[in-house]
């Protein structure tokens, strides 16, 4: 059944068939049909997404080996070229009694291959050094835009243990920086796009030109003083039709926006890298897990990746949308029924709706579990380098 149909039988069944009446319940159908999809993994919420692991080549982190002398203004930092369309870093030199004390990357680039080096030019001073540390890979992985919740991953078709980033620091905290041979993952804090920025705007191009004047708010760390985190609102203008950011970013925290009537493009300044953001959604969000240990290098083999998740739900927006899990109808029938019963004060009969409605999605819950094709399997854990006291809690 459609959004439509079942707001439209429930206002039947009660006698409350005026506009308003009808608008309400489909506000109580879609929050019920939100909390079920939540409440389970149902069997239609699972999606398999494959993804090619390129290498990014990006700058972690800069070592000042010796500050120099003489220095009277920052000097500028400058690197060495990568490969073949690389992106070169940015950093920026901090000064202490005339040496070189700290250099804050702001920007990580992209294309090495090798630890790119560095120079130093201008601010009158001399002998000031330091080292660039780069990654084939980011151990920080951004993934797919349809997926909510990542429950598995394979590597190169070997299974990645999921691991609880606090024990992961307590038992083995080299596992955080090394790389290797990636043997596990866990989920970290989500990011509001799935791209590099490059020049640190964010461009926005709406689909259609009756969104203009929603507002957009950007929430992340400033290109130049990534310590800083600054909020921006941004307001879509018809004209132009592409609209940007008014800071430069060097990671977006947050990306919300009023609903709208279609889709908004989010993108970089190349307008390749982007994502759609869906007129419903109000939140864009991307999940991210943290891979242990760092995969090496290869840019002959790039790391294929099999990600098992929870898609993110579609929600009940226009009146032809159908739930997203089969067989839930009914007792979205009997919640949307309970609820238009306390909305007339009507608090026993609405009572006894929501206990059939329990009942009804009880009935979904077990044809999840007891009648469809499955095979129970005890999968033994191969731990080739053996275990230790640690491993048990002793």
């Amino acid at each position: 059944m459609t959004l439509s149909e079942i707001a439209t039988y429930v206002c039947n069944l009660i006698g409350k068939t005026d506009t308003t009446s009808v608008t309400r319940c489909k506000e109580y159908v879609r929050q019920h049909h939100q909390l079920i999809y939540d409440s389970a993994l149902w069997r239609e919420s699972l999606i398999v997404e494959r993804v090619t692991m390129e290498p990014d080549g990006r700058v972690t982190h800069i070592e000042v080996t010796d500050g120099g002398s003489g220095y009277t203004s920052a000097p500028t930092v400058v690197f060495s070229a990568g490969g073949t369309g690389y992106v070169a870093p940015t950093a920026t030199a901090k000064l202490l009694n005339g040496k070189v004390a700290e250099i804050i990357l702001t920007k990580g680039g992209n294309g090495y291959e090798t630890n790119p080096t560095i120079t130093f030019t201008g601010g009158a001073g001399s002998g000031a050094a330091a080292k660039a540390y780069a990654t084939g890979y980011n151990d920080e992985l951004i993934l797919p835009q349809s997926i909510s919740q990542v429950l598995a991953i394979t590597a190169d078709s070997v299974e990645l243990r999921p691991e609880d980033i606090i024990t992961q620091y307590m038992v083995d905290p080299s596992a955080l920086t090394e790389s290797g041979t990636a043997s596990g993952f866990s989920p970290i804090t989500s990011v509001g796009i799935n791209f590099d920025l490059l020049n640190g705007s964010l461009y926005f191009d709406m689909a259609d030109a009756s969104d203009a004047g929603k507002k957009i708010e950007i929430v992340g760390k400033l290109l130049g003083d990534p310590t800083r985190i600054y909020k921006e609102t941004l307001t879509l203008a018809a004209s132009p039709s592409v609209n940007v950011s008014f800071e430069s970013y060097s990671e977006i925290t947050s990306l919300s926006k009023e609903a709208t009537a279609d889709t908004v493009t989010v993108k970089n300044i190349t307008g390749y890298d982007k994502f759609y953001w869906y007129g419903w959604e109000t939140k864009a969000e991307f999940q991210r897990v943290k891979l242990y240990r760092r995969p090496e290098y290869d840019s002959t083999a790039p790391i294929q990746l099999v990600i098992l998740g929870k898609q993110k739900i579609r929600p009940l927006v226009s009146d032809t949308d159908a739930p997203m899990i089969s067989g839930i109808d009914n007792a979205l029938i009997k919640y949307g029924t309970a609820d238009m019963l306390k909305r007339q004060r009507q608090y026993g009969k609405a009572q006894l709706e929501t206990g059939e409605g329990d009942r009804l999605l009880a009935v979904a819950r077990d044809a999840e579990t007891n009648q469809t094709a499955k095979i129970m399997r005890i999968v033994p854990d191969d731990y080739t380098a053996g275990y230790t006291r640690n491993d048990f809690g002793f």
